[in-house]
């Protein structure tokens, strides 16, 4: 019996050293941690990892990159910093910081590029900075429903893109869009000729003389920088020039006389007349959209002249660019084959008034 029970005291001391063993583990025998557990590793850049590691601080890139784990809200302000990152780090990094939606679609370039910012920045300046980045290696962001589309700035006309004109001009960044302008004082020819040595080497422009309208798809920062050039090209030129049309089908001679009867409220012989501008003109200024609307805002006494040359069946005019434009509108009208051509007819009113007659007819 004492036997027994001594077997007894001599098993619960080993039972009590054995848990007491299991509790205290060496530290040698601590297992290492996982290196890819707060997005160090190697796989954290390539899953796009970027959890907050122990103590709160935001997770890093291979590359040095660090970002918010979550899109920055409307005024915050993150860091922005990215060393010799490619493509992929610079999608993620926006991805990020916006909280945009990025697909890449045909991308053959490789991208490599160094952010360096002393100050954190928000999220519509990291923007602006990506979108830099992207132009500087011939790509674009084209946005397709939810996602923006990252492609190559070649052919970028053939893509669909956000349309600008003057009452809603594109914002000074650089992103390609389509911007819609109608000149008013040359002809949209000269325009796209001025224009084309200082579009960006990826721009377009299209020109429709009917309505002298120019296209141009280019950047924002560039339209922006084109538009301060056409102000300052697109003004009224009040110096009289000298123009020699020639006549296809009609007589020269009789074209004169009615041209000189059409526009005789302007300077013939160089004395002013005080006959009220024609029907044509008052037309033209009623429709701002024709192209030769703003020519029917010539100033009163504008020098005008007109000569034929028998000779060579041509008409030689001296005259202002506007009232120019306004002649070769009645000339396209007036030189027509034997059997097309129109006639004009000059009728002075008495008592009514023109326009007002003019709208009822």
């Amino acid at each position: 019996m004492r036997r027994f029970a001594w077997l007894l005291s001599l098993a619960s001391l080993l039972w009590s050293g054995a848990a007491a063993a299991q509790t205290q583990t060496s530290p040698a025998d601590t297992p290492p941690e996982d290196p890819a557990a707060d997005g160090s590793g190697d796989d954290g850049a390539g899953d796009g990892a970027g959890d907050e590691a122990p103590g709160g601080a935001p997770g890093r890139f291979r590359t040095g990159l660090t970002r918010s784990p979550t899109a920055a809200r409307r005024g915050e302000r993150v860091e922005f910093n990215l060393e010799d990152g490619d493509l992929m780090d610079l999608v993620r990094m926006m991805t990020s910081v916006t909280g945009r939606r990025f697909l890449i679609s045909g991308v053959q370039r490789q991208v490599r590029a160094t952010i360096a910012s002393t100050q954190p920045v928000t999220a519509g300046e990291a923007y602006q900075a990506f979108l830099t980045v992207l132009h500087a290696n011939g790509l674009t962001v084209v946005q397709r429903g939810r996602y923006h589309l990252i492609v190559e700035s070649d052919n970028v006309e053939r893509q669909v893109l956000p349309v600008y004109d003057d009452a809603r001009p594109p914002g000074p960044d650089e992103r390609f869009v389509t911007w819609i302008h109608r000149v008013r004082h040359v002809t949209a020819s000269e325009a796209a000729q001025l224009l084309e040595p200082l579009r960006s080497p990826e721009a377009v422009v299209v020109t429709y003389d009917a309505t002298q309208t120019l296209i141009v798809i280019d950047t924002g920062a560039s339209i922006r920088r084109l538009r301060r050039i056409l102000r300052e090209v697109d003004v009224p030129n009040r110096t009289a020039q000298i123009w020699v049309e020639p006549i296809h089908y009609a007589d020269a001679e009789e074209l004169r006389g009615l041209l000189e009867q059409i526009f005789e409220g302007g300077e013939a012989e160089g004395a002013p007349a005080s006959s009220p501008a024609p029907r044509a003109a008052r037309t033209a200024a009623a429709a701002p959209g024709r192209p030769d609307a703003p020519a029917a805002a010539e100033a009163p006494g504008a020098p005008l002249r007109i000569l034929s040359d028998p000779r060579t069946n041509a008409l030689i005019l001296l005259t202002t660019q506007p009232t120019y434009a306004r002649i070769m509108g009645l000339l396209r009208t007036l030189d027509r084959p034997d059997g097309e051509q129109l006639s004009v007819h000059v009728r002075r009113l008495q008592h009514g008034d023109a326009e007002t007659v003019a709208a009822t007819l």
